[in-house]
């Protein structure tokens, strides 16, 4: 975990307010989100599949993302689960307790899970309406398509299943208190949220967080100072 109170003075420091102004902590907790959000888009794979790194093209990029991959359990009614509130991102789904595919069968113990192919709603139709015996969906081979807030399962009568997704974070916050000798607004150590990123990201996150100051008081000259000493990829949005 990084403390965010000791983020905001390496982003205070980059950022210099002689020079281009000043970074109020409530300004400093919108950029950070933002900056969060942004992050963990990038390590995950663009969405627009328009810059590296492709998800988990290294072990580092899972190191990275370890702290927000979770799972959960479900017992499927219906035909369908609701999606999880803190859900970001597929990273995959399993039966429990079958034994197919596995290559020995023990009595008396639960073999192996079962993986749940993730498809489309037209492959999901078409593979549900087919002849073809290999296609359609079955204990062995149970598919599940993905349509608003739910998942839907065929096999409907599916049973147990592990959600294993991509979470989003608790988000840092910098919460103040009045400082009673001075009177001026400090951060307060006790009640503020800390990242929950490790400390490998500290260095993207400042990256990420002057990179949008900078475009919001419009100083050309930061941001190029950013990118020119920030540890990230140039081609970040």
């Amino acid at each position: 975990m990084i403390d965010i109170i000791s983020l905001y003075n390496d982003t205070a420091f980059r950022i210099n307010k002689e020079e281009n102004g000043y970074l109020s902590y409530a300004d400093f907790n919108a950029l950070s989100r933002l900056a969060e959000n942004r992050l963990l888009d990038y390590i995950s794979g663009d969405i627009e599949n328009q810059k590296p790194p492709i998800p988990y093209l290294s072990q580092k990029n899972r190191d990275w993302l370890a702290p927000f991959i979770v799972d959960k359990s479900y017992q499927v009614e219906n035909g369908f689960i609701s999606r999880p509130d803190d859900y970001y991102g597929w990273e995959g789904m399993y039966q429990l307790g079958s034994v197919v595919d596995c290559d020995e069968d023990v009595d008396g113990e639960e073999g192996c899970n079962t993986p749940i192919e993730l498809v489309s709603g037209y492959e999901f139709n078409q593979r549900c309406g087919t002849f073809i015996e290999g296609l359609q969906p079955s204990a062995g081979k149970p598919i599940v398509k993905e349509i608003g807030s739910k998942f839907y399962f065929m096999p409907k009568t599916i049973g147990s299943v592990v959600l294993d997704y991509i979470r989003y974070p608790i988000y840092g916050q910098i919460r103040t208190k009045i400082d009673s000798r001075y009177n001026d607004e400090v951060p307060d150590a006790a009640t503020s949220i800390p990242y929950e990123w490790q400390e490998n990201a500290r260095e993207a996150l400042v990256f990420m967080i002057v990179d949008q100051f900078s475009n919001h008081v419009r100083e050309a000259a930061l941001k190029q100072f950013n990118q020119s000493t920030g540890k990230m990829v140039r081609d970040t949005k």
